[in-house]
């Protein structure tokens, strides 16, 4: 994970994250905060969890399964979504990789710009949130049961701010979607 320099701007979110009472693993347990505990939000810094969802973030830790879903343009992607803690912007820039099994000829690189909200998470902290981004995979033809890796880097540059998180989750193809050429 990377690691921000200290700013006046990190400072205060911090400062008011911890006012409110948010720890690093507010959300679910996850993300790049490490283990269950709580820690002290000035010392934590800013930080993002990855989950699932088009419409609504939704929490989905490591080896969770998710649905592959049939583009309308033919490809195929997995809802993706984040809370990210300590930021203060409403535009956070985003890179999202893909990749197989950590195989390295399978990774897909996205990234922009994306608008980010105001939101609460599941236990009351404030977050800002990034909902459904479609994040492609590399041949999908065969990818049921298959594990998929998920590195997320969401960057405030104004302020200096970066936090990362990653995920293995297990994909689930419908039925009528699946390749018939897979050998299982």
């Amino acid at each position: 994970m990377r690691r921000a320099h200290a700013t006046p701007a990190r400072f205060f979110a911090a400062l008011a994250c911890a006012l409110a009472g948010c720890g690093p693993n507010a959300a679910d347990g996850e993300g790049a905060g490490g283990g269950a505990g709580t820690a002290d939000a000035a010392s934590a810094g800013p930080r993002v969890v990855l989950g699932t969802g088009r419409q609504a973030f939704e929490a989905l830790g490591s080896d969770g399964t998710v649905p592959l879903i049939k583009g309308i343009q033919g490809g195929f992607h997995v809802w993706t979504s984040f809370l990210a803690y300590g930021f203060t912007t409403d535009v956070l820039r985003m890179e999202l990789t893909t990749r197989w099994d950590e195989l390295e000829e399978s990774v897909l690189v996205m990234s922009g710009n994306v608008g980010v909200r105001p939101a609460t998470d599941a236990a009351g902290a404030p977050a800002r949130v990034s909902l459904g981004w479609p994040a492609s995979i590399f041949n999908p033809a065969c990818a049921n049961g298959r594990r998929l890796g998920i590195d997320l880097t969401v960057r405030d540059t104004a302020a200096g701010l970066s936090a990362s998180d990653s995920r293995l989750w297990i994909v689930d193809v419908a039925e009528e979607d699946r390749s018939s050429d897979c050998a299982q």
